[in-house]
């Protein structure tokens, strides 16, 4: 029975370590989440019915920005939002990523700041 506690309370631990590392690649006093891609949003179709956030791009943003929808936790509730991906930054889905959350219904799109280290990927 000792040996079934001890085996348990080790993995526990090694659980609680690799929380705490994924903590700490994130800015979270200036406000920054820990996110997870969802899929990419297609604005490249004219006339197609766009979140309020991407509703006023101009032509040429629309030909050279690029978007994704991210989740996040916030406390208890899970999240979207609608985020542009930072130039030079290849995203794809489930990556996991540091963002400053955004109010797409207000005008506001998401702000990724960096991929999480692969060591953190599920």
């Amino acid at each position: 029975m000792k040996k079934i506690a001890v085996k348990y309370l080790v993995v526990v631990l090694a659980l609680f370590g690799m929380a705490t590392a994924r903590a700490s690649d994130v800015d979270w006093e200036a406000g920054a989440k820990h996110g997870w891609i969802v899929a990419p949003v297609d604005i490249s179709v004219k006339g197609k019915q766009l979140p309020n956030c991407l509703e006023k791009l101009s032509d040429e943003e629309r030909e050279n920005k690029h978007f994704v929808k991210i989740r996040y936790k916030h406390v208890r509730r899970a999240l979207v939002a609608i985020a542009e991906i930072p130039t030079g930054l290849d995203l794809k889905a489930e990556d996991e990523v540091e963002v400053f959350p955004g109010d797409c219904d207000a005008g506001k799109v998401a702000h990724i700041v960096k991929k999480l280290a692969a060591e953190h990927q599920k």
